[in-house]
């Protein structure tokens, strides 16, 4: 397990490297400078993940498991790190089974992968969008034959 890990992290930093030098030529660009923590941005992004956890627990308490797996896959679209929050919290609070909770985060996890790669074909389409894509698969896959041999039955 600690060497695919190991792996992993070693292909992506080479592949960012690969991406950083592949670019050099975007620097000289000036742009304006604006803060990217501003307090309106914050305060509709906790609106919107206190959302998600509002509606994940009342779709699970009414309309029960599978409905929260539909909930986590297209809140997993637009927002990955409030549907975790949310299934986290209901897995604290005994709403969860550990494998509901598992099969809802994996679900959102490929949401958000999905729509990544949409959107490199949606703002680029060409090869940009190609490599972009292989990259995204290439790190799902690990994330997946990781997922495969931490749960294999020969443990």
């Amino acid at each position: 397990m600690g060497i695919t890990a190991f792996v992993c992290a070693l292909v992506a930093a080479l592949l960012g490297l690969k991406v950083s030098n592949d670019n050099k030529h975007f620097a000289d660009e000036k742009e304006e400078k604006r803060n990217p923590i501003g307090l309106k941005g914050a305060a509709k992004l906790s609106f919107f993940i206190f959302g998600l956890l509002a509606i994940s627990a009342l779709v699970k308490r009414t309309l029960g498991s599978e409905a929260l797996m539909i909930v986590s896959f297209i809140s997993g679209l637009f927002e990955l790190h409030g549907v975790t929050y949310a299934n986290a919290a209901l897995f604290v609070s005994g709403m969860l089974t550990a494998k509901e909770a598992t099969i809802a985060l994996l679900l959102a996890l490929l949401a958000s992968f999905i729509s990544k790669i949409g959107i490199c074909w949606i703002m680029n389409f060409g090869k940009f969008a190609a490599v972009m894509t292989g990259y995204l698969m290439l790190v799902l896959s690990s994330g997946i034959l990781t997922f495969v041999i931490v749960n294999y039955p020969w443990q």
